[in-house]
């Protein structure tokens, strides 16, 4: 029988079984604790009129249960460095930041991605209007990280590389809600006043103790390399590699989230643009280590090929981050007799048209 669980738990409390639908669908596992996230979420779907039950664990629920705790300890994950960011800029812009706060926020990240890097590209596509600019944050932070890993960046070098990263869009706090949350074209006199974050966010920051490389991600993670961007047309020399870094994470970032006016684009897509596209102006180089990045990360995950072929990717060549080799297991949808390896730097006609992350090698039809 159908219950109304919000009554029967409350905020803090530990999940005793599965709750799921009355087709079998969990929602969300036993064993997780209700924060105000999973709380709100349990609330939402009786508001819904979507009727739940509490099942025990069963074999029929295991696999189910297993995918759904890990984006469960995800999705907190993230809820949980969104709200810190929330209280940490709060702070800043009250003027009573803590450092500390700040440092625990970087390292708690810094210590996440180091343990589990492939969940950094598992990011949320959409979000509340009024939480943008943190989900956006924590996202480019993320993604900061892992170029940063790949530069074999230490420990403190990397924490305050996660710390340039949340804070970089700090100075659109300061902008007219109005405006930032616009969701037509804005005039000429209203991009100008955005253009005025980067400063806005530099100026609130440098009245605290935090490091001169966290400052100039905020200052200048809209500066290009060929000295097209703002607020001070600076050029490649001029730009500080975790500034080049935070810029490359916030485009790549922008483009795979879900927009008003667009859907979100594809893991290597999004890079390809950048890539292809000179008017971003970002690091080349550090656009390749973000495609290397992904590469790795998602290695047991089924590409499709543009030639039509289906495997995963077996050897990435750093020189050539582009053209991995491909273990080839099917073509056209069908099964090969005897699976193959591709190399994409013989056939260089041929790409990577699409990533399917949840899907692992061997699942393939057959």
């Amino acid at each position: 029988m159908a219950q109304k669980l919000s009554s029967k738990y409350n905020r803090g409390d530990t999940l005793k079984y599965n709750i799921v639908t009355a087709n079998g669908k969990m929602l969300l596992p036993e064993g997780i604790v209700l924060t105000n996230y999973f709380y709100n979420q349990l609330l939402m779907w009786e508001a819904e009129g979507i009727e739940l039950y509490e099942r025990e664990n069963s074999k029929d629920y295991e696999h189910q249960f297993q995918a759904l705790k890990q984006k469960a300890t995800e999705n907190l994950l993230f809820t949980e460095a969104v709200l810190g960011l929330k209280a940490l800029m709060s702070d800043i812009m009250q003027q009573k930041h803590q450092p500390d706060q700040a440092d625990r926020l970087a390292r708690a990240l810094v210590n996440a991605v180091r343990q589990h890097p492939e969940r950094a590209l598992r990011l949320p596509r959409s979000c509340r209007d009024e939480d943008l600019v943190y989900y956006h944050s924590v996202s480019v932070c993320l993604i900061s990280m892992l170029i940063g890993l790949d530069l074999e960046y230490d420990n403190e070098s990397l924490c305050a590389l996660a710390l340039g990263a949340l804070l970089h869009d700090l100075g659109k706090l300061y902008i007219r809600p109005e405006i930032l949350l616009k969701r037509g074209e804005l005039s000429q006199a209203e991009r100008e006043e955005i253009k005025e974050h980067p400063i806005l966010g530099y100026e609130a920051l440098r009245k605290f103790e935090i490091p001169e490389t966290v400052l100039q991600c905020a200052l200048q993670h809209h500066e290009k390399c060929d000295g097209a961007g703002y607020p001070f047309a600076l050029k490649y020399a001029q730009l500080e590699l975790d500034a080049r870094i935070v810029a490359v994470a916030d485009v790549y970032t922008a483009l795979t989230a879900s927009r008003p006016h667009r859907q979100e684009y594809d893991y290597l897509d999004a890079i390809e643009i950048i890539h292809a596209d000179f008017r971003f102006g970002l690091d080349r180089q550090l656009l390749d280590t973000l495609y290397c990045v992904v590469l790795k990360q998602l290695a047991n995950a089924t590409v499709e090929l543009s030639n039509g072929y289906t495997g995963y990717i077996v050897q990435i060549d750093e020189r050539d981050v582009y053209h991995p080799m491909v273990l080839v297991l099917e073509k056209g949808g069908a099964k090969v007799a005897s699976p193959f390896i591709f190399d994409l730097k013989e056939h260089r006609g041929v790409a990577i048209d699409r990533i399917m992350p949840g899907k692992k090698a061997g699942s393939l039809s057959r």
